[in-house]
C-alpha cells in the first residue's frame, strides 16, 4: 500500500472513533447507527383540528345519506381519517350501545355510525340505528365544548360535551365525551380513545 492509502485508512479510522464516540454517548453498543424516531408531540391546536373535523364529517354524512349517495364509502373513508384503527388500539365506547358497550374493532365503529344493516357492514349489531346519520333523520350540527385539554407528549385527553343538532326538528342532544388522541405512525392525529355518554339525571 502507498502512503497515501495509509493516510486515508487512518483519517477514516479516527472519523470512525469520533463517530462511535458521539453514538455512544446516546445508544448502547448494540443500538449504534440507528435514528432515534423524533416523535412530535400533540397539541391543544391538534385536538380542536381533530375535534373540527369529526364535527364536520358526522354532518357530512348525513347530508350524503339524506342525498342518497355513497354514505357508508364516505363514513369509512371518514374513520380511516379521524380514528387510529389500522394504528393501534382504539377504545371506543359510543354513546348508544347498550348490548355491545365496547366497540373494539373497526367494523363494530362501521355498525355504530352507519347502522347494522348498512351495505357492506359485517356482523353488526341490532342495536345499532346508525348514529352519522341519527338514525335516519341526519344531524345538521355538531359542537364540541371542551371542558378541558391534557396533552402528554405524543397523546393528549380532551373532555367536555358535545351538542348534536337534528335536521329534522332542530332539536338539540347533549352529550358528555372523553377523547384521546394519538400521533400515529404517519405522522398525522388521530382518535385512540373515544367515551360518550348522556348527562347523569338523579
Amino acid at each position: 500500500c502507498g502512503r497515501g492509502t495509509l493516510d486515508r485508512n487512518k483519517r477514516a479510522s479516527s472519523y470512525q472513533l469520533a463517530l462511535d464516540s458521539i453514538m455512544g454517548a446516546c445508544f448502547s453498543s448494540d443500538q449504534k447507527y440507528h435514528v432515534r424516531k423524533v416523535v412530535y408531540p400533540v397539541t391543544k391546536e391538534d385536538v380542536k383540528e381533530a375535534q373540527d373535523a369529526w364535527a364536520a364529517a358526522i354532518v357530512e354524512i348525513s347530508r350524503s345519506h339524506a342525498d342518497k349517495e355513497d354514505y357508508v364509502g364516505l363514513a369509512v373513508a371518514k374513520a380511516e381519517q379521524l380514528y387510529g384503527y389500522g394504528y393501534g388500539q382504539v377504545l371506543f365506547k359510543p354513546t348508544k350501545a347498550a348490548d355491545a358497550p365496547f366497540r373494539p374493532l373497526v367494523m363494530d365503529a362501521y355498525s355504530y355510525f352507519v347502522g347494522c344493516n348498512a351495505p357492506g357492514v359485517k356482523n353488526g349489531y341490532k342495536e345499532d340505528k346508525g348514529f352519522a346519520i341519527n338514525g335516519g333523520d341526519g344531524w345538521s350540527k355538531v359542537k364540541f365544548d371542551n371542558h378541558d385539554i391534557a396533552c402528554y407528549g405524543e397523546v393528549a385527553i380532551a373532555m367536555g360535551t358535545y351538542y348534536f343538532t337534528s335536521a329534522k326538528d332542530k332539536s338539540v342532544a347533549k352529550v358528555e365525551y372523553t377523547f384521546g388522541y394519538k400521533r400515529c405512525g404517519d405522522g398525522k392525529v388521530r382518535i385512540c380513545l373515544h367515551h360518550s355518554s348522556v348527562p347523569y339525571k338523579a
